[in-house]
């Protein structure tokens, strides 16, 4: 449903970037409002639906959060809390040790902390306890994580379109790196880094049958799992008229820090399923980094 690929330390001036992509049902992904900040400091996308969000960045303490929902035939566990607010509560700076002893959640991807301390938690579907089924791993310098819908960072490597983006974006830094130009820096390098980004979360791929991964985790049931073929063809999944209850993607998002700039750039734009639609909306927030 959702791709993100964060990078930490691989830029000459920007040493955390996280973008993403949200993919949502057209009913729900109406009902998200557009990114705004509020009165506590946090900025997101709130939705209406559940309350919470997939994204937030806390622009007083530079904390962020963001997700992408375990695609599963698993039932969301009885009382379980809507996973944007584990998002907003993680972006507030609380542990993922405290929110999870007090709260059950369906299975997610999650990175969330701040840009000297990343962090890459799996929440497994199906939990039965508070806090069962819980990896969490701390995200190095020099590394980038691509995450979608699977069950554990391993399963998702063997979907195409998270292997693609991660290699784009290696290559794309490896780029920026061997430049090292006066762009690289502030509010110039955010700009060509987003806008090569952009292109990157915004291309649409067509793998062979060769290249799909193990499908059986899908809940969908219609004659091939044709939907769930189109959702691998990311990492910009299009709106389809064979699939007219699904929008594809829905909105992209991204973070970075800057040091030059001695801020937080934050930028979105509402694509609804059309990768040529809606221009970037920027704002940048003070935010000094100790690296």
């Amino acid at each position: 449903m959702c791709l993100m690929v964060c990078a930490v330390g691989l830029h000459p001036d920007l040493p955390c970037i996280l973008i993403h992509n949200r993919e949502e049902g057209r009913a729900r992904g109406a009902m998200t409002r557009d990114p705004e900040l509020d009165q506590h400091g946090f900025l997101q996308a709130t939705d209406q639906a559940a309350g919470g969000t997939f994204m937030s960045l806390n622009t007083e303490r530079g904390c962020f959060a963001a997700l992408t929902n375990i695609r599963t035939k698993e039932e969301r566990p009885p009382g379980s809390v809507s996973r944007g607010m584990l998002v907003r509560r993680l972006a507030e700076g609380e542990s993922a040790d405290q929110v999870l002893r007090e709260s059950r959640f369906h299975g997610c991807n999650v990175l969330f902390g701040s840009p000297e301390a990343v962090q890459l938690m799996v929440l497994k579907p199906g939990q039965e306890e508070c806090g069962e089924g819980v990896e969490v791993r701390p995200v190095s310098p020099g590394e980038v994580v691509c995450l979608s819908n699977g069950q554990s960072e391993e399963s998702n490597a063997t979907w195409p379109k998270v292997c693609w983006v991660k290699a784009q974006v290696e290559a794309l830094l490896a780029e920026l790196r061997a430049e090292d130009a006066g762009e690289s820096s502030g509010s110039e390098g955010f700009d060509l880094l987003l806008d090569r980004l952009s292109q990157i979360m915004s291309t649409t791929n067509s793998f062979g049958e060769e290249e799909m991964p193990d499908l059986s985790f899908t809940p969908y049931q219609e004659a091939e799992c044709r939907l769930e073929k189109h959702l691998q063809c990311g990492p910009f999944i299009p709106f389809n008229e064979d699939f007219p209850d699904y929008g594809g993607t829905m909105m992209q998002t991204i973070v970075a820090y800057s040091k030059a700039g001695g801020c937080v750039f934050h930028g979105w734009r509402k694509s609804m399923g059309d990768a040529t639609a809606g221009a970037w909306s920027i704002s940048q927030h003070p935010y000094k980094s100790n690296l």
